[in-house]
C-alpha cells in the first residue's frame, strides 16, 4: 500500500534556498538604498531653449544657442560636455533673489570649480556648433544638444547667505574710543552706545570718521560699520522701525575720511530696499536705534544679509 510522505531532506534543502535567496535580495535593496541616500550629489536635467544670457545676465534671443529657460539651485555645481560634443558652453550665478552676480568664461572644460559663496540659483548658456547651411536650431536638436551636457549639484542644497550685521556683531566692543582709535579700517564692527552725528557742519563735511563716532548713554543706541569696498549694492531689510522712517548711511574712504554727507533712507516696515554704495566708499555706517523701549523692546530695525560685489 502506498502511503503519502513528506522528504524532510528535501524540504531542508528548499528552505535554506529560499533563505539564500531572501537574504540576497534584501542585501540587493539595502544596497540599493544605501548607494542612492550617501551619494551627495544628484544629477539634474534642466529644460533648455532656443535663447542666450546677456553680459548683464539677463535673457536675449539667440536661434543659435541653448539657455536654461529657469535657473536652478546650484550648490556643488559640475558640468561635463560629452566627450563627442564639439560646442562650447557658459555659467552665469544668481543671488537667493534671482539678481546677476557673475559669469564663468566660455569654455568645453569640466567645471569643478567652487560655487560662488553668494550664489544660489545658476543659469547655463550652450553654444552648439550646427552643421553648415544650418541657422537654427530645430526643435530635436534643441533635446539632442542638451544630453550632450552632464550637469550635477549637491543633493542636499544647503545655501547661507553672508550675513553682514551679524558678522559686524562677532566684532562687537562696547568702548567708542576704542572704535575711534582703531579707525574705520579695522572692517566690520558693532559698537554699542554709540552714534553717527550730522556730516554736516557749518555747510562743512566732518573730516573723519572718528569726529562723526559719538558715545551716547541711551540704552541701546548702537553703530554699524560694514566694509563695502568691494560692493556695488547692498539690501537693507527693515524687519521693525523704531525711531520713524528715516535713516542715514554714512559713508568713508578706507583712511576713514568722509566722502560725503550721509545719504537719508526712506524706510518701510517689513520692506527691502537696495542701496547704491557711492564711488570711492570703503565703509559705510548705520545708526541702528533701539526698539520699543516702553515695551522693553530692543529689537535691531536693521539686518544687512545681501549684496552684489562690484
Amino acid at each position: 500500500m502506498r502511503t503519502n510522505s513528506k522528504n524532510p531532506k528535501r524540504n531542508r534543502t528548499l528552505a535554506i534556498v529560499l533563505a539564500i535567496v531572501g537574504a540576497l535580495v534584501i542585501m540587493g535593496v539595502a544596497g540599493v538604498m544605501i548607494g542612492v541616500f550617501s551619494n551627495k550629489t544628484q544629477n539634474i536635467s534642466p529644460s533648455f531653449a532656443r535663447g542666450a544670457i546677456n553680459d548683464s545676465g539677463e535673457y536675449v534671443e539667440s536661434d543659435v544657442t541653448l539657455y536654461t529657460k529657469n535657473s536652478f539651485e546650484c550648490r556643488g555645481l559640475k558640468v561635463a560636455l560629452d566627450y563627442d560634443a564639439t560646442g562650447e558652453y557658459q555659467i552665469f550665478w544668481y543671488n537667493e533673489d534671482n539678481f546677476y552676480l557673475s559669469c564663468e568664461a566660455r569654455t568645453n572644460d569640466a567645471f569643478t570649480g567652487a560655487t560662488p559663496e553668494l550664489a544660489k540659483y545658476a543659469r547655463i548658456v550652450y553654444y552648439p556648433i550646427l552643421e553648415e547651411g544650418e541657422e537654427k536650431i530645430s526643435f530635436i536638436d534643441i533635446y539632442n544638444f542638451s544630453k550632450q551636457l552632464n550637469i550635477s549639484v549637491d543633493r542636499y542644497q544647503e545655501f547661507k547667505p553672508e550675513d553682514l550685521y551679524a558678522t559686524a556683531k562677532l566684532n562687537a566692543t562696547s568702548d567708542v574710543e576704542v572704535a575711534k582709535s582703531a579707525g574705520v579700517a579695522s572692517s566690520y564692527a558693532f559698537i554699542k552706545n554709540a552714534k553717527m552725528v550730522g556730516t554736516n557742519e557749518g555747510g562743512q563735511i566732518l573730516a573723519n570718521f572718528a569726529e562723526s563716532l559719538t558715545a551716547t548713554e541711551l540704552d541701546g543706541y548702537n553703530v554699524v560699520k560694514i566694509n563695502c569696498s568691494d560692493v556695488s549694492k547692498f539690501i537693507l531689510r527693515f524687519e521693525k522701525l523704531c525711531e520713524g522712517e528715516i535713516y542715514h548711511a554714512y559713508y568713508y574712504n578706507s583712511d576713514g575720511i568722509a566722502i560725503k554727507q550721509a545719504v537719508e533712507i526712506q524706510a518701510v516696515e517689513g520692506s527691502d530696499v537696495v542701496i547704491t554704495v557711492p564711488e570711492g566708499a570703503d565703509f559705510v555706517c548705520f545708526n541702528v536705534y533701539p526698539g520699543d523701549l516702553d515695551e522693553g523692546g530692543k529689537e535691531i530695525p536693521i539686518v544687512i544679509n545681501e549684496y552684489l560685489p562690484r
